[in-house]
């Protein structure tokens, strides 16, 4: 397996948990707004619940790009394929001005993390289990 890939797959494992944890504050900042404005505790409930599942699957995606599990690749081209699209979109339609700099590096990484799952080093990893 070349260094590329092997060393590639804890970056992108390290960016989603960032991903991951800046999600866990800032629904948790959203949950505890929500119950301060009087939101009735049933949405509360609701919105707790998709978030805890949406944070379980990152989870699992990122345990899968830690053991080179090869459906986390099939769903990684996809996630940060579309990023990429939104990314592009919002500076065609919303001009430059509505990036900031948070995303502007957001779209780097998934800029970068894409091209990286598109390397044949990384698809043959992915294929092998990380076995290559």
């Amino acid at each position: 397996m070349s260094r590329i890939a092997s060393w590639g797959h804890w970056v992108v494992a390290a960016f989603l948990g960032a991903e991951g944890d800046h999600r866990v504050v800032v629904r948790a900042l959203g949950l505890i707004h929500s119950a301060r404005v009087g939101e009735p505790a049933e949405s509360l409930v609701a919105k707790g619940f998709g978030q805890a599942v949406s944070l379980v699957l990152l989870l699992l995606i990122i345990r899968g790009v830690l053991t080179w599990a090869n459906w986390t690749r099939t769903l990684l081209v996809i996630y940060f394929g579309f990023s990429c699209l939104v990314f592009t979109a919002t500076v065609v339609f919303g001009g430059v001005r509505e990036f900031e700099a948070p995303d502007m590096l957001n779209l780097i990484v998934a800029a970068t993390a894409f091209a990286w799952l598109l390397l044949p080093s990384v698809r043959a990893a992915y294929l092998n289990e990380g076995l290559a």
